[in-house]
């Protein structure tokens, strides 16, 4: 049966990344740096900040001291807030209805996502979901980023404590991700994966076991079907 659901954030519940794009090219602190949509789809966007900026830096040739990244972590968080604050964010199609009817049905939710703490709370904020989740990691919680598995096992191990008399078994416990990073992430915790094409077409997301082209009319008895 299905256990639980642990979704990740940009790219699946919010159409998030292009402001993760434009917001690490205003953090950047040479224009040679910056890197363009296709680049940054490619090479960029299954990390969190700290590894996009390790790997952009290790791609240029350049030595990145700790202070400097944790500066450009911190620019990036301020340009990317005034993004949203500015723009707004809107929800994919059907995921709010989907959250709902999870929530309404008992199933236990988290989160599992590369972004801060900081910009995750602001979008659910916006989105007026700020608790739905009963457990979530944030990129201010590992030290290692997807597709490093860290993140599923804290994912995991805190809805766990959350739903205390209940079994979430990582065999029984779905997945939501748009990215391969995600994917390897969430399998190699054990979990089963959907992925949902809104940030690739289905060629990148093979790896997962389900695939969809939106979580639009998706509902709790489409993901139960998958846990017999």
């Amino acid at each position: 049966m299905l256990a639980g659901v642990i979704f990740d954030f940009d790219g699946v519940l919010v159409d998030s990344e292009p402001y993760h794009w434009a917001a690490f090219n205003t953090a950047f602190p040479a224009p040679d740096l910056r890197i363009t949509r296709a680049e940054y789809d490619a090479h960029y966007l299954g990390y969190d900040d700290r590894g996009a900026f390790r790997e952009r830096y290790r791609r240029a040739g350049r030595p990145l001291p700790a202070d400097a990244l944790e500066q450009l972590v911190a620019d990036k968080g301020r340009a990317f807030a005034a993004l949203i604050a500015r723009r707004g964010i809107q929800p994919f199609p059907g995921v709010l209805e989907l959250l709902a009817a999870l929530q309404q049905a008992g199933v236990p939710l988290a989160l599992c996502t590369g972004a801060t703490r900081q910009d995750v709370d602001a979008i659910l904020r916006q989105l007026h979901v700020p608790d739905v989740f009963q457990a979530v990691v944030t990129a201010d919680d590992v030290h290692l980023s997807k597709p490093d598995p860290a993140s599923y096992r804290l994912a995991l191990d805190r809805l766990q404590a959350a739903v205390p008399g209940r079994t979430i078994a990582a065999g029984a416990t779905l997945a939501v991700e748009d990215s391969q990073w995600g994917i390897q992430a969430a399998h190699g915790a054990g979990l089963r994966v959907l992925a949902v094409a809104n940030s690739y077409d289905n060629a990148p997301l093979r790896q997962a076991d389900f695939v969809l082209p939106s979580l639009a009319g998706v509902t709790p008895d489409h993901l139960r079907r998958w846990f017999p």
